[in-house]
């Protein structure tokens, strides 16, 4: 029987089949438009009559975590699908049938003519249940189109440090009136642009800056790639302010976006259809005009590595803590608090936990964060600061904590980074399963440090036990 079974492993190894399997880095356009979106999809095929036993290792998520880093590092924004649950779809190529699991999925909007190019990359998995083998992908390159100079010039297509708006997008709004506007009243006006392609760079940037005082009361996003498209909506609520009589004005004057439509090959534009009579001021508004000069955002990470404990009571309620120190004596600063999205903040203090996950989308966008600062700040004089507070672990986003600090830099806003985390085993008080687990730690100092190098600013790091006074006096 001893024989048998020896014989039997013998053969296996010597007349063991090869796995019927690829591992591919797929794109849905192989030449694009600069802005134009193209979908990358990374994926393992198993063909049908594959007998080999294929299994993901232990390490999978961290092998994914370094390809989808590599994602985001060209001249480009990028979108990606959280893939939480790797499922079994079926897929047919050349008439051999495939189980393909998607493994990532994310979606490149260049903003210049660089192509795009990935070499060949592995992806390691475990063959019958103890051999490591690596499977490699094939090289993908997507060659970027510029446009005509004559197209660039004579268009005036929106472009917002220095990407070009293509795609096909609709605008929709919706303007609170009671038809009775005086100078210095406050209108609620809406302003949603939707459709295919990529709207996270898009800003306001209001042609007309003289009848009307433009408050921002919130922004939403959300960019989804559905059925191989990256569908994508930002909209705005605004606070609009007449600073003078206006007769049948129309909000064209102020919002209008020029793009370059990719089913009719020709530049269109989105503009507001929405008009508004004011008269005359009937008394004296007191409505402060602090907010047109910000000088400082403070963004504060409230991911869910925020909970952990190597800082009392947690990593999150110190940073509210400094963040509440630096507004002691002045309100001119706004407030935001950051994951995998963005959520600004009127008031001067913070007075609560902020984590709620039920409002907020996985991750730390950091490259997000900074891009949403610049907006904030970009009307303002003077000296300018961004001040992030976090254990700099960027994870997801549209564009790169180092590419927006990079703009940052070119418009002479300087980022000041806290850093704060330690490094090891932690403690996190988990909301979802509503225990304390120990956990490995996700504290990254040297992505902080090189944003506020690249920008001009500085890097602190405030120990689990130190006093903040020090640190504090720097920002007051």
């Amino acid at each position: 029987m001893v024989f048998l079974f020896l014989l039997n492993s013998i053969f296996n190894i010597l007349f063991q089949e090869e796995p019927k399997a690829k591992f591919v880095i797929e794109s849905n356009k192989h030449e694009i438009l600069e802005g134009e979106c193209v979908i990358i999809t990374v994926s393992l095929l198993i063909d049908d009559e594959n007998t080999v036993d294929l299994r993901f290792p232990k390490d999978l998520g961290y092998q994914l975590g370094e390809m989808g880093s590599s994602f985001m590092e060209g001249k480009w924004f990028f979108h990606n699908n959280e893939i939480n649950n790797i499922v079994r779809e079926f897929y047919m190529e050349k008439g051999v049938i495939y189980a393909k699991y998607r493994l990532i999925e994310t979606a490149l909007c260049p903003y210049d003519s660089s192509d795009i190019f990935f070499p060949e990359k592995n992806l390691s998995l475990i063959e019958n249940q103890s051999k490591l083998i690596q499977l490699k992908s094939e090289p993908v390159k997507v060659k970027v189109k510029s446009f005509e100079d004559d197209i660039r010039v004579n268009s005036g297509i929106y472009s917002n440090h220095f990407y070009n708006m293509v795609g096909d997008f609709t605008l929709d709004e919706e303007l609170i009136d009671d038809q009775y506007n005086s100078v210095g009243d406050t209108i609620d006006y809406r302003i949603r642009i939707y459709g295919e392609g990529n709207t996270f760079p898009i800003g306001l940037n209001p042609i007309d800056t003289s009848s009307f005082q433009i408050l921002v009361d919130s922004v939403y996003r959300n960019d989804t790639i559905v059925d191989g498209k990256l569908r994508a909506d930002k909209g705005w609520s605004l606070k609009l302010i007449p600073q003078k009589p206006l007769n049948d004005y129309s909000l064209s004057k102020i919002f209008e976006w020029k793009y370059y439509s990719l089913k009719e090959k020709e530049v269109k534009t989105l503009s507001s259809k929405e008009s508004i009579w004011v008269g005359e001021k009937k008394f004296h508004n007191t409505i402060t005009t602090a907010a047109q000069n910000i000088k400082r955002v403070i963004a504060i990470d409230i991911s869910k590595t925020m909970l952990i404990e190597d800082y009392q009571p947690t990593r999150m309620m110190k940073a509210i803590e400094i963040a509440n120190l630096i507004n002691k004596d002045s309100c001119n600063a706004k407030l935001l608090f950051f994951s995998g999205d963005i959520i600004a903040v009127d008031s001067c203090r913070i007075e609560e936990n902020p984590y709620n996950p039920a409002l907020q989308k996985r991750g730390t966008a950091i490259g997000n964060t900074i891009w949403e600062a610049i907006q904030i700040l970009e009307g303002s004089t003077g000296e300018r600061e961004i001040i992030l507070i976090g254990d700099g672990d960027e994870t997801t986003g549209s564009i790169s904590g180092m590419q927006a600090a990079s703009i940052a830099q070119t418009l002479g806003i300087k980022i000041y980074c806290i850093g704060i985390g330690t490094v090891g085993r932690v403690v996190l008080h988990d909301n979802d399963l509503n225990k304390k687990v120990t956990v490995e730690n996700t504290f990254r100092s040297d992505i902080f440090q090189k944003i506020s190098n690249l920008s001009g600013g500085q890097y602190f790091y405030l120990r689990p036990q130190q006093s903040i006074v020090e640190l504090i006096n720097r920002f007051n």
